[in-house]
């Protein structure tokens, strides 16, 4: 009974801490994709949604047209994407939903 409960718990543990890194891809590339989107993209073009995808982060990083720390979201693909919904009277963000693929 006890190796039972030992195994659950550790189970519930492992889920739980991998969870919790997929977190951390996912509020830094909120953070990132709508930063670029308010400072670099929003206004430029009518739309509805926009893909952002790492990808994209990094190549407008290069030429520093963003200053962010592109090396928190090494340990996922560069076809990991964010996509925001947008307001198209606005252009404000309303959503956005997370396709990250990233080592747990």
């Amino acid at each position: 009974m006890k190796k039972v409960f030992i195994c659950l718990a550790l189970g519930i543990l492992l889920m739980t801490g991998c969870s919790e890194k997929l977190n951390v891809y996912e509020k830094t590339m909120k953070e990132y994709a709508t930063g670029y989107y308010n400072n670099s993209v929003k206004g430029t073009e009518s739309m509805t949604s926009k893909i952002i995808t790492v990808s994209e982060l990094k190549t407008a990083a290069s030429f520093k047209a963003i200053n962010y720390d592109m090396s928190k979201l090494e340990k996922c693909t560069d076809s990991s994407y964010v996509e925001l919904t947008i307001n198209a009277t606005n252009n404000e963000i309303e959503n956005i939903t997370y396709h990250m693929e990233c080592e747990k």
